[in-house]
């Protein structure tokens, strides 16, 4: 039971997320940092923000730094996500594909 509980607790890094949410969306981890505003790369970077908020304890300026941005910048994409998806269940499907990641 001890070794079933400390494989759900471990704490996520933010390396970690942005590694999964750049596989997932079959996108490199520099894509996901670099400054390019094309689609395919803003929604899983937006993604990459809502899920550091939700899964670490990181502050919004932590994330940012790890995202090469202005925190700012990471509680817009914060709060563009999880209002997304409250519209888009492809999205918030989406996004739980890539938490179960964490917790298999």
């Amino acid at each position: 039971l001890n070794d079933f509980l400390r494989a759900h607790n471990r704490r996520v890094t933010l390396n970690e997320i942005k590694a999964q949410v750049a596989a997932y969306y079959k996108i490199k981890v520099s894509e996901l940092e670099s400054t390019c505003r094309r689609r395919e790369f803003v929604r899983p970077r937006q993604v990459g923000m809502y899920l550091s908020r939700v899964l670490t304890q990181r502050s919004y300026p932590e994330i940012g730094r790890s995202y090469r941005r202005d925190h700012t910048t990471i509680i817009h994409g914060f709060e563009r996500i999880r209002a997304r998806c409250e519209s888009d269940p492809a999205l918030a499907a989406d996004i739980e594909a890539i938490k179960r990641l964490f917790r298999d």
